[in-house]
């Protein structure tokens, strides 16, 4: 009913929140034509979308006007009746899973999903360009094929590759809470981000490089 009354109201597109499940989003596209756009890879909040106030709290910035200082994604101990059953060392408890649903996609497109949105406030240029690009060639492969479809699985390892807390495909199999919970910092895994190529390669077939990162 509110995807209808926006578009009645004028709008063309809805962004659905994070909690909502693949069945929830294929109902909305059933019931009117508007594009929809979900999340669809990167960093999951603790937190009900919209309704964190512990950035504001701890760090005096909002997480819900785009400054969230990410105090979920720090170390804490756990203790019960004076007694520390977790200590800060391995109490990352508030940090979930990264969303990852390269492998569910054609499932995303089936549902209605027109628009993928991809985290990249806050990540470096190598993480972007891999993840955008990881996506970009399962959509393409994907509509040039929908009957035979199969993810190319060096897509899911370039992925892995960039700094991950772990993967889920959080709430669109009505899932996400207790599944996606992990207790570590991010690793990055076999690359980084070494230079930025200034210029295309020469007679010798060489480039130029900028570089940005010991190696």
């Amino acid at each position: 009913l509110s995807a209808e009354k926006l578009k009645e109201l004028g709008a063309a597109r809805i962004v659905t929140p994070c909690e909502l499940s693949l069945g929830e989003i294929r109902s909305i596209h059933k019931s009117c034509d508007l594009e929809i756009e979900s999340f669809v890879h990167g960093a999951l909040c603790y937190c009900y979308s919209g309704q964190c106030l512990f950035s504001s709290i701890a760090g005096g910035r909002s997480g819900n006007r785009g400054r969230c200082a990410q105090p979920c994604r720090m170390a804490y101990s756990v203790e019960q009746n004076g007694k520390v059953i977790l200590p800060q060392q391995k109490g990352y408890i508030l940090s979930p899973k990264d969303l990852c649903t390269i492998e569910i996609l054609p499932k995303l497109i089936e549902a209605g999903v027109y628009s993928l949105k991809i985290e990249g406030r806050m990540k470096s240029q190598y993480y972007v360009a891999a993840v955008v690009n990881a996506y970009r060639q399962a959509i393409d492969a994907y509509y040039a094929n929908p009957e035979n479809y199969q993810l190319n699985p060096q897509l899911l390892i370039d992925l892995q590759d960039c700094a991950t807390r772990g993967f889920t495909t959080g709430f669109y199999f009505d899932g996400g809470a207790e599944a996606s919970d992990i207790y570590r910092l991010p690793q990055e895994r076999e690359y980084i981000f070494c230079g930025v190529i200034k210029a295309g390669r020469d007679a010798e077939g060489l480039l130029t490089v900028e570089q940005r990162n010991k190696f």
